[in-house]
């Protein structure tokens, strides 16, 4: 089973992304936490969080590589935990969050990370002033969503 689900951290604890109302405590350090499975593998956690708008962006740059035949390899914004995308072949990637690894197809996980980039980004935008460097990156993700949807 492959998911994945945005939290932000609010006063130590975490509330879905879709469940937050009201005004960040600061829209420039947005703390908060990942959860990623894929095929079962719990590659992130609440434990890991972090400045979750950051992690985002370094997801979404290891969904790009891997889409231009390329591998990566990044950290954390605020933690020695290292983030690879390894791309296997025209099927396949493997993503690599410190030791937890997974093997999958291209066209189920990578999808997965986009949408779910999208999907908190969607709602981040309004709490951060409509803050345009955030929008080109949200087209860029639209974009690179494209030829994964046909």
């Amino acid at each position: 089973m492959n998911f994945i689900n945005s939290y932000l951290k609010i006063d130590n604890d975490f509330v879905h992304i879709r469940d937050f109302s009201g005004r960040l405590p600061d829209k420039f350090y947005i703390e908060g936490a990942l959860e990623l499975d894929i095929n079962g593998i719990r590659l992130i956690d609440k434990s890991n969080w972090d400045y979750i708008d950051q992690l985002w962006f370094i997801l979404v740059s290891g969904v790009e590589h891997v889409l231009n035949g390329q591998h990566y390899m990044g950290y954390f914004p605020d933690q020695p935990i290292e983030v690879i995308f390894k791309n296997l072949n025209d099927i396949y990637v493997e993503i690599r969050i410190d030791s937890k690894v997974a093997v999958t197809e291209k066209t189920k996980a990578l999808p997965l990370i986009l949408e779910g980039a999208l999907d908190f980004f969607k709602v981040l935008l309004p709490l951060v002033d409509e803050d345009p460097g955030i929008q080109q990156e949200m087209l860029k993700m639209e974009q690179l969503l494209l030829p994964l949807k046909r």
